[in-house]
């Protein structure tokens, strides 16, 4: 398998990750009744419920701009070095983003956006010359 449908695959296994850690918070935070019923009362989220809901909602928003783009770079057959360049920057710039995101480093996780924003422009420039 190419590296350019291994980073579709590492993206699912990221965003499958991280919204499963965030699931596990809710009966951490809110408690086990409250994870498990129907949710009609709302409750304060804890800061890192935010963050995990936030690096979830941002990565989704990543995923939807980006695999539609390297699908179609995969399936016309357009794949070549700087397609390869652009899934690593991805896998690596959102794994970047998501460590320092949630870790509150401030500051470095604009650098693992910023990785990811320059893949999804690389591949796109491929797609579409």
């Amino acid at each position: 398998m190419s590296i350019e449908m291994w980073s579709i695959a590492v993206l699912s296994f990221i965003l499958l990750a991280i919204t499963m850690v965030q699931g596990g918070l809710v009966p951490a935070t809110q408690g086990l009744r409250w994870g498990l019923g129907s949710r009609d009362e709302p409750l304060e989220k804890s800061v890192m419920q935010g963050r995990f809901a936030r690096t979830v909602q941002n990565h989704a928003e990543a995923m939807l701009i980006y695999v539609p783009l390297m699908g179609l770079v995969i399936a016309l057959d357009k794949t070549n070095s700087f397609t390869q360049i652009a899934a690593w920057l991805m896998i690596a710039g959102r794994l970047v983003f998501t460590l320092f995101y949630l870790t509150g480093t401030f500051g470095l996780r604009s650098a693992g956006y910023a990785m990811g924003l320059a893949a999804i422009f690389i591949t796109a420039w491929h797609l579409v010359t």
